[in-house]
């Protein structure tokens, strides 16, 4: 969760770039480096056994508070969107990383 999303992006580019959190040979950072994303308040990155999210924190809101809201806003459109639910299924189970922004 951040407050600024310009630094937020290149923040998750360079963690998954040094490999250190997701050992999937660079398809994350790469998925993210070519998804065309710059500024997002709101992105997902998910594959076969993680996810990653990015948030933003709202004015005079808590963190716990803005992650419990980014996750229902995630359930709910999980449900909602059949289509993008198996597009999501469909890459995870073939361990493509999926991005998934707003």
């Amino acid at each position: 969760m951040f407050n600024e999303p310009h630094s937020a992006r290149a923040d998750l580019q360079q963690l998954l770039d040094e490999d250190d959190v997701v050992a999937d040979q660079g398809r994350a950072a790469a998925a993210l480096r070519n998804s065309g994303v710059k500024d997002a308040e709101q992105l997902v990155l998910v594959c076969n056994s993680w996810a990653l999210a990015m948030h933003r924190v709202g004015p005079g809101e808590s963190g716990p508070l803005a992650g419990t809201r980014f996750y229902n806003e995630w359930v709910a459109m999980m449900q909602n969107n059949v289509g993008t639910r198996l597009e999501i299924h469909g890459a995870v189970m073939e361990g493509r990383p999926m991005i998934i922004w707003p």
